[in-house]
């Protein structure tokens, strides 16, 4: 699978996005948590490697438009709910892995 660059513009420029499809956010220790109602949130990891948002959601759809085709899979217990992006020339580790 391709390698997908996300720069710090582009955050911010995913943020916007976001915020202006109606998401709060929620800063956490190891990402931002937007979100807007129970199974609907995207997260984008501070250390711009990761990005996750649940499935069919308008968040998934604003990550696409901006980044394209998920590029990662989530752990086992995740994949069925989380549409993932490796950025940046991140693998995965342990349960998760580049598709």
């Amino acid at each position: 699978m391709k390698d997908i660059r996300f720069l710090k513009e582009q955050e911010r420029q995913l943020a916007t996005l976001l915020t202006d499809a109606g998401y709060s956010s929620d800063n956490r220790k190891m990402c931002i948590r937007y979100f807007k109602v129970r199974g609907d949130s995207t997260f984008v990891h501070h250390s711009l490697n990761i990005i996750r948002a649940s499935k069919n959601t308008n968040g998934s759809l604003i990550v696409k438009s901006l980044l394209g085709t998920a590029n990662g899979k989530a752990s086992e217990s995740q994949e069925d709910s989380y549409d993932t992006w490796f950025l940046n020339g991140y693998r995965g580790k342990a349960g998760s892995k580049l598709d």
